[in-house]
């Protein structure tokens, strides 16, 4: 399984690389919205899943969570952010979130909440 992962603090992008290389996962590290949504335009069938982060330096991850429904309707996309409020949460799933996660994650929560979305997406795309 190939994710993207859409994150500029590289202290917390190195603990969920980690943590993901561990279970198994290939990561695409984008550090900024630009580069992850040309990884997503440029590979987007590789991906089984998104982990985006909400600030990011040149455009928030809302933008970019719109910008990658247009590309692929159907892939699982987590937000995982230090927003807190319930309002932050509801403008996520309405731009086309999958999830909304606040940090800091516990990598054992986090991929069984990959695991759940993607399972859900493979049973939605192939009925």
């Amino acid at each position: 399984m190939k994710v993207l992962l859409v994150e500029d603090s590289q202290l917390f992008s190195y603990y969920l690389l980690r943590g993901l290389k561990k279970e198994n996962y290939t990561v695409d590290l984008a550090e900024n919205g630009m580069d992850g949504l040309n990884l997503a335009i440029n590979n987007y069938l590789d991906y089984s899943i998104v982990l985006l982060d909400w600030n990011l330096p040149d455009m928030t991850g809302i933008q970019v969570c719109k910008y990658l429904r247009k590309i692929d309707s159907n892939i699982p996309i987590i937000f995982l952010t230090g927003q807190s409020n319930s309002e932050d949460a509801i403008l996520a799933f309405k731009s086309g979130a999958s999830d909304f996660i606040r940090k800091p994650v516990a990598m054992k929560e986090l991929v069984i909440r990959m695991k759940h979305l993607m399972r859900k997406t493979q049973f939605a795309v192939g009925a």
